[in-house]
This record gives C-alpha cells, structure tokens and sequence, in this order.
C-alpha cells in the first residue's frame, strides 16, 4: 500500500512543480515553446482557421441583420400604405353613410308627402260617394294634423 501512495504524492508533486516551472520555460526558451506548441496542437483550434470561421460567421450575422432590417422596412412601409388606404376607406364611408341619411331623410318627406295626397284624394273620393249616396246632406271635409307616427 505504500507504493500507490507514495505514486499519488510524486504525482501531485509533479504537478506543482511543472505549472511552477511551466509558464517561466514558455516564455524564456523559445525551442522549448515551438514543442510544447507543437505537442499540444491536435487539441486545439488553429488560430488563424478560428479567425477566419470567426469572420465569415460574423459577415453572415451583418448580412442577415440588413436583410432583416429591409424586410422590417419594407413591411413598416407596406403598413403605412395599409393605413393610408384605410383612412381613405374610412372617409368613403362615412360620405357613405351620409348620403344614406340624407337619402332616408328625403325619402320620409316624400313618403309623408304622398301619404297626403292620397289622403285628401281618398277624402274626396269618399264624400263624392256620399253625396251620390245621401241626397240634400251636407259632408264637411275632415281636417286633423298627425304629429306623430303611427
């Protein structure tokens, strides 16, 4: 059991010295910093191909924010013509309505209107039959005002 132990403390030991040591070896011997660079390469990114990933996604990104921008652009001015014909649609209808009013209005006057007439005809009609009817009888005309409808 000692030998396992013993393993684990050289181990741990190690490891303090070689990140003591480490960073002052990188930065002083440049033949030393080309291996390790080498050494350690398989496990990362190339600089200079991240770079350029980096750059073409970052180009994609500007070219997808001015064609959103333009679709935005373009809607907001396709919502403003939507408002300008609905304005426009508006004002028709309201012309629209009162023309409707004012047609209703003229129609009730001529209804009325012809409701007289064909009140005093009927009248006139009705004490010509009379007359006819009751010899030597007076029929006087009947005149009343209706102010309200029916």
């Amino acid at each position: 059991m000692k030998k396992p132990e013993k393993k684990a403390k050289s181990s741990e030991s190690f490891k303090k010295a070689l990140f003591k040591t480490l960073p002052k070896l990188l930065e002083k011997d440049e033949s030393f910093r080309a291996q390790f660079i080498t050494f350690l390469k398989p496990y990362f990114a190339e600089k200079e191909k991240t770079e350029d990933r980096f750059n073409i996604l970052l180009e994609e990104i500007k070219i997808l924010r001015e064609e959103g921008e333009r679709r935005w652009q373009e809607a907001i001015r396709r919502l403003d013509e939507q408002e300008k014909r609905l304005e426009e649609h508006s004002k028709k209808l309201e012309l629209l309505t009162q023309e409707l009013i004012s047609l209703r209005k003229r129609q009730d006057v001529q209804i009325g209107a012809l409701g007289a007439r064909w009140g005093l005809k009927t009248e006139r009609s009705f004490r010509n039959k009379e007359l006819g009817i009751v010899v030597y009888t007076d029929v006087p005309i009947w005149e009343e005002e209706f102010n309200e409808g029916l």
